[in-house]
């Protein structure tokens, strides 16, 4: 029996490692991930402040639309009850909150995470300058949102929970 040449098998070999490497299939041909997103292995990675299968979806979008408000005092026992028509426009790390009430300017809150945001301190809630906010914080967990937030009003500060249904 006549034995093969080292240069058969080779051949062969290179023969195997070709076709097996022309069957990987390229997982992300046919992806378009949007706002600078990357795809890897098939899937998008979005970059801050986008999510979405596609990355073409702004962080804030979550919060837009009309929400019930309950909110409770620190210091009292009763709620106050208000049904507001949140207005949110937003940017990569940022957003303002206009129909809130009692305010004549909006409200502009930050983004710590993807479903969390920060109340920016100091702003002016009324154009006579008798409420500014002191800061606060919040957070989205399926459809609702809770937090607290603080505000003086003439010389008292005062502290409110909130949540916001839809």
């Amino acid at each position: 029996m006549r034995q093969l040449s080292p240069i058969v098998y080779r051949l062969a070999f290179l023969f195997v490692i070709l076709v097996l490497g022309s069957c990987i299939k390229d997982k992300c041909g046919k992806v378009i991930c949007y706002n600078k997103g990357v795809c890897v292995d098939g899937q998008c990675a979005c970059p801050s402040g986008f999510e979405g299968l596609y990355c073409d979806t702004a962080w804030f979008e979550k919060f837009k639309g009309t929400w019930q408000v309950d909110e409770t005092y620190v210091r009292d026992t009763g709620d106050a009850h208000f049904g507001y028509d949140l207005k949110i426009v937003g940017a990569a790390d940022s957003f303002t909150i206009t129909g809130l009430h009692d305010s004549l300017n909006g409200v502009v809150c930050k983004r710590q995470s993807r479903y969390e945001f920060s109340i920016k301190a100091n702003q002016v809630m009324r154009a006579d300058s008798s409420i500014i906010i002191r800061g606060g914080e919040g957070k989205m967990k399926n459809d609702l949102v809770t937090g607290v937030y603080s505000f003086k009003y003439k010389d008292t500060t005062l502290s409110v929970n909130f949540k916001w249904k839809r």
